[in-house]
């Protein structure tokens, strides 16, 4: 793993951490990419290799204290895993060509198996651009209208999206956000200086 990728990671699964212990989840499927398709994409490799260095003291530079937190930190995530907190995937469908909105057609054991989950989390620009068929969508256009099937199919789960713009594809902006951004900075879509937290609530 290179050490960009598991900055990352590393963050994800604070996040799913904390979702545990805060009791918003009581259990957590993340979702690998096949392959690395693009430098910040985690494999299952990825995922092993980090809760591996953390359990053998990779971090052996680290102050005692650090230490001592990495130590309870590595115990307590693999307690999930060893426990079915924290489940491990892998889909061939989030590295094919195919828009988020093909999924059901494109990978129905997938769309069943998400279907079930009581919120699905999407997280980076380009998990947010295939939600939305990554088109030159009016920034106006409702989040729940661009992500097509995803809202409207029967049995969807409630969707969040978490995502830091880099690319020139955003909906939901409320009326004159886009003209008034525009004014004073022209890579605002995509200089990584603007995120976007939205959602919908499912079928």
């Amino acid at each position: 793993m290179y050490i960009y990728i598991g900055f990352e990671l590393y963050g994800d699964l604070t996040f799913s951490d904390w979702l545990i212990q805060s009791g918003y989840a009581s259990e957590i499927h993340l979702h690998a990419k096949a392959i690395p398709w693009f430098v910040s994409d985690t494999t299952p490799n990825d995922f092993n290799w980090l809760l591996s260095a953390l359990k053998n003291d990779f971090f052996s530079s680290a102050s005692s204290d650090k230490k001592l937190y990495l130590e309870k930190l590595s115990k307590r995530w693999q307690g999930y895993v060893d426990n079915g907190k924290w489940i491990l995937k892998s889909d061939d469908f989030w590295t094919s060509p195919y828009a988020y909105w093909h999924i059901k057609e494109q990978a129905p054991e997938l769309f069943s198996d998400i279907s079930k989950s009581s919120l699905v989390i999407f997280k980076g620009d380009l998990n947010y651009r295939k939600l939305v068929y990554d088109c030159k969508w009016p920034t106006t256009t409702p989040f729940k209208e661009a992500i097509g099937p995803l809202a409207t199919e029967k049995g969807v789960p409630p969707i969040l999206a978490l995502r830091t713009s880099k690319a020139d594809v955003i909906v939901g902006l409320p009326e004159g956000t886009e003209e008034r951004l525009s004014a004073s900075e022209e890579d605002w879509m995509f200089s990584g200086k603007y995120a976007v937290v939205q959602f919908n609530e499912g079928n």
